[in-house]
């Protein structure tokens, strides 16, 4: 028996302690260890049917939210599901469910609700239906050509709806009225939206800017947004209200036509950043990295190959000690050129706590260059290196820096994410985890197909 099973046993906690200190356990893993150290204990109570479940559906759909598909209802398993749905108090319904009695008996009145739904259209009576169950985020993927205004029908239907997500990449399929719909709403405050195939109008633009003059805007989110068709003055008023929105804790834009907005009047009041591939010019990332300094950004998460080969990477890392920037994602597939020794001088200097380099290939005069900054950083707690190509001696190299005598920070992770080629011998890996252990670190290695 383990040592906190041991310790819970002894305290005799009742049932409805035990089942509130799991729920507080954020990690899948970590939360069935829990259980399994506590069943011999006869203690879990209804969460004994999760423990049960555990063991032959994917443990990452169970915790820490309850993935329900509408197949359960008629499993051999519903009996489970319904007794421990009533403890979770966030969980994910997929695809479009007719038995909506199911989820307002089972599920808690309090209960967050995302609705996640793929290439399937809800029929009016199920949309009457779910006008009582407490969604809170909505999230669908259309591949197929559908009908164009069934957002004008679901929208008015969900009074809990705060978050939603649309990724429309049918070239068939025109988002028609739903921008119109997103300003008309009087609780989304969380918009992610993919428009790959979609040029944006002029009117989608100030309904957007409307949302964000009408909601206390916390998260905006923006996949492939082409609005060179909006006129100079439609543009930057979008951005004005946008970038200076004052509730928005979150923006990421990616593939969005940057070029030419005017940054020198902007805020930035979030506490989360990202501009991945943006098109920025030369001029506006030096006037990026100025209107950072003295800003709420936290974290912060650029990508442009246009500017590797000047000063544009430079202005960004030299401005990052000026201010509270302390996660720093950087992804250029030519960020190791000619100009790296300058940028590795920066990341010396800089106050960051994380950082991520992106790219696709780590060359090892790069690495030594890279382990001295860090080794001669003293704030600098983890790294991520997200390339497909390295070698093993240089990942060596980088935690043999990272975990240095010298540098007195608490936390020293490194975590690889390998995408493709060649997987490095097992025994090599293994090495390189007891390495890290060995110096008080941590190796961590994602394999991606």
């Amino acid at each position: 028996m383990s040592l906190s099973a041991l310790l819970l046993t002894r305290l005799e906690l009742p049932v409805d302690i035990i089942v509130k200190i799991a729920f507080y356990i954020p990690d899948a893993t970590d939360f069935f260890k829990f259980l399994e150290a506590l069943r011999p204990c006869y203690m879990l109570g209804p969460l004994e049917h999760l423990y049960k479940l555990g063991l032959t559906y994917d443990r990452n759909e169970l915790w820490p939210i309850l993935v329900l598909k509408s197949s359960l209802v008629d499993s051999v398993d519903r009996y489970a599901f319904e007794e421990i749905v009533k403890c979770y108090s966030h969980v994910e319904v997929e695809e479009v469910w007719t038995n909506v009695e199911w989820l307002q008996k089972n599920i808690s009145p309090w209960t967050k609700i995302d609705w996640i739904i793929r290439n399937s259209i809800p029929t009016a009576k199920v949309l009457d239906d779910l006008i009582n169950v407490r969604i809170t985020r909505l999230s669908f993927v259309f591949y197929d050509e559908v009908a164009p205004t069934w957002w004008s029908d679901i929208l008015p239907r969900l009074p809990h709806l705060t978050s939603l997500e649309a990724y429309i990449t049918s070239e068939e399929e025109e988002p028609s009225d739903f921008f119109e719909c997103v300003a008309a709403s009087n609780q989304i405050i969380d918009l992610e939206i993919d428009v790959s195939h979609y040029e944006m109008r002029a009117e989608d633009l100030v309904h957007l800017t409307q949302w964000f003059q009408k909601q206390p805007v916390r998260k905006f989110v923006c996949f492939s947004g082409d609005w060179k068709a909006a006129n100079m003055n439609t543009r930057q008023a979008f951005y004005q209200i946008m970038f200076n929105c004052t509730t928005l804790e979150t923006l990421k834009l990616s593939s969005c036509h940057l070029d030419y907005v005017d940054l020198t009047e902007i805020v930035f009041t979030m506490n989360s950043l990202e501009l991945i591939d943006c098109e920025l010019h030369l001029s506006q990332v030096e006037t990026l990295a100025s209107r950072l300094e003295g800003s709420k950004v936290t974290h912060f998460e650029y990508d442009d190959n246009r500017i590797i080969e000047n000063d544009g990477m430079e202005y960004l890392l030299k401005a990052q000690s000026r201010t509270g920037i302390k996660y720093l994602r950087l992804q250029s597939t030519r960020l190791f050129g000619p100009r790296w020794p300058t940028l590795a001088q920066w990341i010396e200097k800089s106050t960051l706590e994380v950082l991520f380099l992106d790219g696709s290939y780590f060359p090892s005069n790069g690495v030594e260059i890279l382990a001295l900054a860090i080794q001669n950083n003293p704030t600098i707690c983890e790294l991520y290196l997200d390339y497909g190509t390295i070698r093993i001696s240089d990942l060596r190299r980088l935690i043999e820096s990272m975990t240095h005598p010298s540098r007195r920070v608490e936390t020293k992770p490194i975590v690889w994410k390998k995408y493709y080629g060649k997987v490095p011998q097992s025994d090599d890996l293994k090495a390189l985890k007891e390495l890290a252990i060995k110096r008080g670190g941590e190796f961590i290695i994602v394999l991606q197909p």
